[in-house]
């Protein structure tokens, strides 16, 4: 049916009043196969944000929903994994907080590690997302937390000595102060 919309000229740039567009939706589905045929010609809509959904992009999407394919399929077209929302959260710290580790590891395997180092409005990083919500990838987060310090540009030894810190299990209860107990954990999708 989609192919069969294109093909009459469709405008797949039209916009709910949220600014959510048929690109959006085939990010919160998972429909990896739609992602080129309505970016053909359309490549700004890759980093065209939401109006009332903290200025999130379509990656923003796939990753809180856990779309692995939909994610790939975004890279490959050339979306900014780098890309911060209103509250400067990155896909992959979204990815984090959510537990789709599937979706990490397509961020981190097709990007690389610096993107861990990113900080949101509050100055955590996906480490402290995946820590707040106990999430499965707190399993993992030591040894990729390792890997970003050792692989990544890092500003300042400090920086690198504090991430080694937070991903020691004997500094586990720091991560944990009033502020974030107060948080529920999500419930948790494979």
């Amino acid at each position: 049916a989609l192919e069969l919309l294109l093909s009459r000229g469709v405008n797949v740039t039209n916009a709910d009043k949220s600014g959510v567009t048929p690109l959006h939706l085939a990010c919160r589905y998972g429909k990896a196969h739609t992602i080129p045929l309505l970016i053909k010609g359309n490549e700004h809509m890759l980093e065209q944000k939401t109006k009332k959904d903290k200025n999130r992009t379509v990656l923003h999407v796939a990753t809180i929903h856990g779309k692995a394919s939909a994610v790939k399929a975004l890279l490959d077209a050339g979306a900014s994994f780098t890309a911060k929302d209103s509250d400067k959260m990155t896909p992959i710290a979204y990815a984090c907080q959510r537990g789709h580790l599937d979706v990490v590891k397509v961020l981190v395997t097709e990007r690389g590690t610096a993107q861990l180092l990113a900080q949101d409005k509050l100055k955590r990083l996906p480490l402290h997302h995946a820590t707040i919500r106990q999430s499965p990838i707190l399993h993992h987060a030591p040894v990729v937390v390792r890997l970003a310090v050792l692989l990544a540009p890092v500003a300042s030894q400090e920086h690198a000595a504090s991430l080694e810190a937070a991903a020691t299990p004997a500094n586990d209860q720091s991560l944990h102060h009033k502020h974030f107990r107060a948080t529920a954990p999500l419930p948790i999708k494979n």
